[in-house]
């Protein structure tokens, strides 16, 4: 039974999740994107909305991943991906090799301020061993960027580490001071609802619920992101 001591009373009643932010994005993606038969339905549902150049783009970039041989050259790709459909390809190439991959991206993800690297890093966190994410809680406060730092929450939740419960709360709270006019606090705040079980993960069977309903593509995902992606340098 979880202690309830370390949240202040009337937490989950205070503080409500947003309907939508980058956090809850993450937490659904990071499921339905690496069920093969959802990322199949999303695949055609964007390939029917895009221009035959566009299409090549995607699969030229997709044949690109699959070369793709050492842990090294997957994880320095994880910088250059270009196209959200193919992510779960790298992501799974990465998971493939997660001993040797997931050093190299743990070293990466405390200095980075690129979002791509974040974005497709923290959904391999998520998807691999429990290890890397209590490996990257050790190394939480090495993390740089401020993005960096709620996406690695929302893993600690994914995880249900509940040794990062007081880590939670008190980046729940800075994130809101802090950066006011982001959605930050949604990260620690999501993965707190996570290990409280006061929301459920993702699984496959919301996913597939969710694709008739709302997704039209990954257009339609990326839409749902307030957050504006952006590259700010770093590595």
């Amino acid at each position: 039974m979880m202690d309830n001591t370390l949240l202040p009373k009337g937490f989950f009643k205070n503080n409500p999740l947003e309907e939508m932010s980058a956090a809850r994005i993450m937490d659904f993606s990071s499921i339905a994107e690496m069920n093969d038969e959802i990322h199949d339905e999303m695949t055609k549902a964007l390939f029917q909305t895009l221009p035959p150049e566009r299409i090549e783009k995607i699969q030229a970039e997709a044949d690109l991943i699959d070369g793709l041989g050492s842990a090294e050259e997957i994880v320095a790709y994880m910088r250059k991906i270009s196209e959200p459909s193919n992510r779960p390809a790298l992501c799974k190439k990465a998971l493939a090799v997660q001993a040797e991959a997931m050093p190299l991206i743990l070293r990466r993800f405390l200095t980075s301020s690129q979002d791509v690297f974040i974005d497709t890093a923290a959904r391999t966190f998520i998807c691999a061993e429990r290890i890397y994410a209590e490996q990257l809680l050790q190394s939480y406060r090495e993390i740089r960027d401020a993005y960096a730092q709620s996406v690695a929450c929302l893993v600690f939740g994914e995880h249900k580490l509940e040794t990062a419960i007081p880590l939670l709360l008190r980046e729940y709270q800075r994130f809101q001071n802090a950066y006011p006019d982001e959605t930050f606090a949604q990260g620690p705040l999501l993965a707190l609802y996570i290990i409280y079980g006061k929301a459920c993960c993702a699984d496959d069977g919301a996913a597939k619920l969710y694709i008739p309903s709302a997704m039209r593509g990954w257009d339609a995902l990326l839409r749902l992101d307030k957050r504006p992606r952006k590259t700010r340098g770093g590595t």
